[in-house]
């Protein structure tokens, strides 16, 4: 059972990770070649397959055509609502070439907190979802924290106000004694 405190489900998004595992055609010079693994964070697995054989281009030369997929696996991403430190090494292309960069983002699971870094990059930015590629995403502990933009947010004791509260009933009538705010 999945905790909800709103009407609204935080968690949804339509970005998934997977585990991609391929290599080369077999051949005679190499009837056992080498094996790559990847994580591919995409919306489904035709994506993510195409992703992969991107990346096996741009980086090993070989080809879409000559690419076994040897096993695609979609990772489950952990719904506790805890929020967690994320730190985010990437790289995107630019107009003027391509950049390397990091990001330290808090989110619930590594799904979000990619779809984050994708909406952030994508309004200040103008880049799109397939200008990126993500090296790696790695969960951070409190003192591994180093963005001055994350930082504030980092602790036990940390609290927030409410500015907007949305209620949680759908009902236009409910009885005066009914919190429905909580």
């Amino acid at each position: 059972m999945m905790f909800m405190f709103s009407k609204q489900n935080y968690s949804k998004c339509n970005l998934k990770e997977f585990k991609v595992v391929g290599c080369k055609n077999p051949s005679e010079k190499e009837p056992q070649p080498q094996l790559f693994t990847s994580n591919i964070f995409a919306e489904n697995s035709v994506v993510a397959k195409s992703k992969f054989s991107k990346l096996l281009k741009d980086q090993f030369k070989i080809k879409a055509t000559n690419t076994v997929i040897v096993r695609l696996e979609e990772i489950e991403q952990d719904n506790d609502f805890e929020v967690k430190n994320y730190g985010i090494r990437f790289t995107y292309r630019t107009r003027t070439g391509l950049c390397n960069a990091y990001k330290e983002v808090r989110h619930i699971n590594r799904v979000l907190a990619v779809q984050d870094l994708y909406t952030e990059f994508g309004s200040k930015h103008k880049l799109k979802k397939h200008e990126f590629y993500i090296i790696e995403v790695k969960q951070l502990a409190d003192d591994e924290v180093t963005k001055s933009r994350v930082l504030p947010y980092v602790g036990k004791d940390v609290k927030f106000p409410v500015f907007f509260k949305q209620s949680n009933t759908d009902a236009e009538v409910v009885p005066v004694s009914t919190n429905i705010f909580n």
